[in-house]
């Protein structure tokens, strides 16, 4: 196992939860 690769790809995954959750948030107070 890579720790580094598994950052990584914790990283890309909290991004996008940031970011699906910055767009939803932004339709509902819309």
């Amino acid at each position: 196992m890579e720790w580094v690769t598994l950052v990584g790809q914790a990283e890309v995954w909290i991004l996008l939860l940031l970011a699906t959750v910055a767009g939803t948030t932004k339709l509902c107070t819309a």
